[in-house]
């Protein structure tokens, strides 16, 4: 039985095409396993959706998922920048 749900995945992001070649990213490692468990939509922040410039936008667009998400998963196993702190601030 999975339930539906809606999870964001808060957290580093690569910026810059240098750092998207050698980024791992976590959330392919969670993704799977939560998958297991339930029928989810992951929303996750992304660049280039939005002028990374505005950072009022781009904090506007993070806090909209998280207010409609079921949960908020924040890995925090490497530092967290002030971005991910401020997603989970604001909520």
């Amino acid at each position: 039985n999975h339930l539906d749900m809606k999870i964001y995945l808060a957290g580093s992001i690569a910026k810059g095409s240098e750092e998207v070649k050698t980024f791992n990213d976590w959330r392919d490692r969670y993704m799977p396993v939560l998958s297991q468990y339930f029928d989810v939509e992951f929303l996750i922040p992304r660049t280039g959706e939005v002028d990374e410039r505005d950072h009022l936008l781009v904090l506007g667009k993070d806090s909209i998922r998280i207010k409609v998400c079921d949960l908020v998963v924040v890995c925090c196993e490497e530092k967290i920048g002030a971005g991910t702190a401020m997603e989970y601030d604001k909520q």
